[in-house]
């Protein structure tokens, strides 16, 4: 096919290939933002009741949250990189085959993703702590910081993994274009 028609045609098509891509990694990312959020939830918990048998259970959170989330930073890149990998790879050949070309090598794009992912989750955990422990007073922390942990068990693993399938697809999908030449 040629013409306007032609080439509305092959975004359909490529947007069902998409989403023929995204929905079987979907669970698997799912899995994955529930097993690094697992140690984030527990840490929080553990962190409120320590908190609350301190003499100053705002300073004792705010210096946890200071040093828990750098190492729940590198704790999710642990658990991503292998799965945004696995997916990049799929996700590359697809769309080096859309403009005829070769798949790039993915590594050095499923690590600099994966850092961005885990900086983005990361900050995100600690900023809305933070800004509990500011909003709160003391004693309602077990009941405000608790409550949040268990909406993160609930609602943020398939909220994450909605968007970040979503969003490393369009981003494999550029580096390969990119790598073939296509602007």
């Amino acid at each position: 096919p040629s013409g306007d028609g032609g080439r509305a045609l092959r975004e359909r098509r490529a947007d069902l290939r998409r989403d023929r891509l995204r929905a079987p990694h979907l669970p698997v990312f799912v899995d994955a933002v529930r097993r690094y959020l697992k140690r984030d939830i527990d840490g929080v918990k553990r962190a409120v009741k320590q908190a609350m048998r301190s003499s100053d259970p705002t300073a004792y959170l705010h210096r946890w949250i200071t040093e828990f989330y750098p190492g729940q930073q590198a704790h999710i890149a642990q658990v991503m990189l292998p799965i945004i990998t696995a997916y990049a790879a799929v996700v590359a050949a697809d769309a080096a085959e859309e403009v005829a070309s070769e798949p790039p090598g993915i590594g050095e794009f499923a690590r600099e993703y994966t850092q961005g992912l885990a900086v983005r989750e990361a900050n995100s955990s600690a900023g809305q702590m933070r800004t509990l422990v500011n909003d709160t007073p003391p004693e309602g922390y077990e009941t405000v910081l608790t409550a949040r942990a268990d909406e993160w068990d609930k609602k943020r693993p398939a909220k994450v993994a909605a968007n970040e399938v979503v969003r490393a697809m369009s981003g494999v999908a550029r580096y390969a274009w990119a790598a073939a030449g296509v602007t």
